[in-house]
């Protein structure tokens, strides 16, 4: 008899290390999900609802620093993301605007001591400029 998952299940690797926590609801998935690196550092922390990315998002590197931070709506990168250097400070190295998926608006590259190095603006995915 087939089942749909449901709750919280976890996945581990042939060596017994955690490599995937997701959260289910009548077979999708939805709550938190959480994916680790060999290293047991998370490398992904993910919202969903009713299958879909939905909700803030966070992606980390193998050292534990943060990458990025952004918000997905129906699985594509919506609003305001964060990305950042592999730095133990945090430093943002652009920061910018998605509109389902695509660049829009105003977009700051920084260089690795807080300096903006470039500007471009996008609309809908398309740029206009760089400067």
């Amino acid at each position: 008899l087939y089942k749909k998952k449901h709750d919280l299940w976890s996945y581990y690797n042939i060596l017994g290390n955690k490599i995937l926590v997701e959260n289910y609801l009548n077979g999708r998935l939805d709550g938190e999900s959480i994916y680790y690196y060999p290293n047991g550092t998370i490398s992904e922390s993910q919202m969903y609802s009713n299958g879909m990315k939905n909700g803030s998002s966070k992606i980390f590197y193998s050292s534990g620093n943060i990458n990025m931070s952004g918000n997905y709506l129906n699985d594509k990168l919506h609003g305001t993301a964060l990305f950042y250097f592999n730095t133990d400070t945090i430093q943002l190295e652009s920061k910018g605007f998605y509109y389902f998926g695509l660049k829009d608006s105003t977009w700051f590259f920084y260089d690795e001591r807080g300096e903006v190095v470039s500007i471009d603006r996008y609309s809908k995915g398309k740029l206009l400029n760089s400067e």
